[in-house]
């Protein structure tokens, strides 16, 4: 952009919201400790969130089969965006049961969106763990 013959660099825009199914799959890259490490601390907004990431891993590892979740309802608004962790808790038998939805934050960096350490470490206290 042109103002009174200076060149201004225009803002970045943010990136388009993703699906949920999109971030869903961004999630269970973060919370995989097998994955590249330098990978999911790429999708963090804040790298120091791989310790919560970590922690929330170690347990999903053990106690994972007593829920399935997903991302839902992403909704961006300048260079930020919002969605829904959807939680499903299954029962010994594996029916599924009460389904809890938590927020989730994400920061909009160049084309990409990254989720939040708030989110990372509000997961985590749900889970009873460090962050």
């Amino acid at each position: 952009m042109v103002a009174m013959g200076l060149v201004v660099p225009e803002a970045e825009a943010a990136p388009p919201a993703p699906s949920g199914d999109q971030l869903t799959s961004q999630l269970h890259l973060i919370l995989n400790r097998a994955a590249d490490r330098t990978a999911r601390i790429n999708e963090l907004a804040d790298p120091s969130a791989i310790t919560g990431a970590d922690n929330i891993a170690a347990l999903e590892d053990v106690f994972g089969w007593a829920y399935t979740w997903k991302v839902i309802n992403p909704a961006a608004g300048g260079d930020t965006m919002t969605a829904q962790l959807a939680i499903t808790l299954n029962d010994h038998s594996n029916r599924q049961g009460q389904v809890k939805t938590t927020p989730l934050s994400y920061a909009g960096g160049g084309n990409h969106w990254k989720l939040s350490k708030a989110s990372v470490c509000s997961l985590a206290k749900q889970f009873q763990t460090s962050c």
